[in-house]
C-alpha cells in the first residue's frame, strides 16, 4: 500500500508541475534532465505520452474556461 501511495504522489506532482505548468501553459521552465526523467516516469506509471496529455488538457481548457 505504501508503494502505491508514493507512486500516486509522484504522478500528481509530475502532472501538476511538468504537464500542466511547464508544457500546457509554458508558465515555468524545467531543466531538460528533469523534463526527460519526468516524462519517462510519467509514461511508465500512466502509459500516457507527453503529446497526448498536453493535447487532451488543451481541449479541456478550450471548453472548461468559458464563463
Amino acid at each position: 500500500m505504501g508503494t502505491g501511495l508514493v507512486m500516486d504522489h509522484v504522478v500528481a506532482v509530475l502532472v501538476s508541475v511538468l504537464e500542466h505548468r511547464a508544457r500546457t501553459h509554458d508558465s515555468i521552465e524545467v531543466n531538460p534532465i528533469v523534463d526527460k526523467v519526468g516524462s519517462a516516469v510519467r509514461f511508465c506509471l500512466t502509459g500516457v505520452s507527453k503529446e497526448e496529455w498536453v493535447g487532451t488538457h488543451k481541449i479541456h481548457h478550450k471548453f472548461a474556461d468559458k464563463p
